[in-house]
């Protein structure tokens, strides 16, 4: 069996590629057309053992600059390079095919967490020396789900799990649990004993990521005209617990360290072609 589309959808499609890229710019054919990553980011910072409740997150609603989308501080192009604020840009037309989804680490930025935000290793802080935990990964990549807003409509693409992110290299240093424990002399995944609020013990790792040639990518593109309301979002149904503190990782009352980090980030990027109108 053939997994093209039929003949007359695929050149059905082409047309209407051609009429959105060439033709559906309000101030005539376009300047520049161009291909490039856009991308939003959410961060959540329910703490130690704190549960992230269901509900609807939205991304691409806070434009660079803006403050939103869970950051206490103005985004930068760290999180996002969206300009527009819950619709696609003026003069600006988007055909977009491959959707990519990043779970990460917090940023080490304590600004960037709402005020009433700790930072330590009891129940209810967020420890940024600490990676993701595996099992935190695997829970937030098969719980959430990725939806597209577009005008009047609203639909699911997946799971967060079914549009891993390419990674290579980066994506291990990057989810690296491998933070040196003190007087370790070996990396391994036993937790090795310290009394320094600044080592960790030496841990598994993981991320949500592939090599660039297993990207998602979609049969038919999405396709988003200029100056529309667009937003994505992610949903949460039921609630999610992050891990707690672990008093058998290290010694001391309370726990000097711990294996879990009561934070973590989601970023949604896409792959699209552009067509470009310049007003200046």
């Amino acid at each position: 069996m053939s997994n093209s589309l039929p003949a007359s959808i695929g050149a059905n499609l082409k047309e209407q590629e051609r009429a959105l890229l060439l033709d559906g710019l309000r101030l005539g054919p376009p300047d520049t057309i161009r291909t490039r990553l856009f991308y939003s980011t959410r961060l959540f910072a329910p703490g130690l053992g704190g549960i992230v409740q269901p509900g609807q997150y939205p991304l691409f609603t806070a434009a660079f600059s803006d403050v939103g989308q869970g950051y206490g501080n103005p985004l930068t192009y760290r999180e996002t390079n969206w300009l527009s604020r819950g619709r696609t840009p003026d003069q600006q037309n988007l055909y977009w095919q491959a959707l990519q989804a990043t779970i990460r680490r917090g940023p080490h930025d304590q600004a960037a967490y709402p005020s009433a935000t700790s930072f330590g290793v009891a129940p209810g802080d967020v420890d940024v020396n600490v990676p993701l935990h595996p099992v935190d990964v695997s829970n937030i990549a098969n719980n959430f789900t990725v939806w597209i807003q577009y005008l009047s409509m609203q639909w699911p693409l997946g799971k967060l799990r079914d549009f891993p992110a390419p990674g290579g290299q980066f994506g291990f240093d990057q989810a690296s649990r491998q933070q040196p424990a003190l007087n370790a002399a070996d990396v391994g995944i036993s937790a090795t004993k310290t009394t320094s609020p600044n080592t960790r013990a030496l841990l598994p790792i993981a991320r949500n990521a592939t090599v660039a040639g297993f990207e998602r990518r979609f049969k038919v593109a999405q396709m988003l005209q200029h100056a529309e309301q667009f937003q994505m979002y992610l949903r949460l149904d039921r609630p999610l617990q992050l891990l707690g503190p672990n008093p058998f990782i290290e010694e001391g009352t309370p726990p000097q360290a711990n294996d879990a980090s009561g934070c973590f980030e989601v970023q949604i990027g896409f792959w699209a072609v552009e067509s470009v109108k310049e007003t200046a």
